[in-house]
């Protein structure tokens, strides 16, 4: 395997059932982590740290610029993983996105890998692009021709944990 040039990064790619799309040109990215710590304070003052059982999901609100042979390929993909979730197996939902564009931070490798040349150490913990199991949220679409290209806006949810 060759190892990549620059251009191949940054990256999003949406993959299930044998078909993915790449995505490598965007005009807005971002991924914020859903449900955190909140702080209230008790009529003391004293502080009160209110938190989810579960681990913080992902939300990525992301803007591409595409060429039309990409969007069609988007909106293949998307709408194979939107039938999936009512389809039997209902575990057979599978829409992985590799994200190569923003890093995780963490103690350990607590997902799949998104990119087997980029892990780098940090002093304690540490810094790769994972693997997420995602949903593509329909009604967020937003198309927007222009010329040769199309200029899609669209939201992403993680729905739980890949292991790693």
């Amino acid at each position: 395997m060759p190892y990549p040039t620059i251009e191949d990064y940054p990256y999003l790619q949406l993959d299930i059932d044998g078909k993915s799309v790449k995505l490598n040109q965007f005009t807005s990215y971002s991924r914020k982590v859903l449900h955190g710590a909140k702080i209230d304070y008790a009529f003391s003052g004293n502080a009160i740290v209110k938190r989810t059982p579960h681990e913080p999901k992902h939300l990525w609100t992301v803007t591409a610029l595409v060429d039309w042979a990409t969007r069609n390929q988007f909106l293949l993909v998307a709408k194979l993983a939107d039938t999936k979730i009512f389809a039997p197996p209902f575990d057979a939902y599978k829409l992985t996105l590799s994200d190569v564009f923003l890093s995780i931070i963490e103690p350990t490798i607590s997902r799949p890998k998104a990119d087997v040349f980029q892990s780098v150490g940090m002093i304690g913990d540490i810094e790769y692009f994972a693997k997420f199991l995602v949903a593509i949220d329909l009604s967020s679409i937003e198309e927007q021709p222009l010329g040769d290209w199309v200029q899609l806006s669209f939201i992403i949810n993680e729905l739980e944990k890949l292991t790693a």
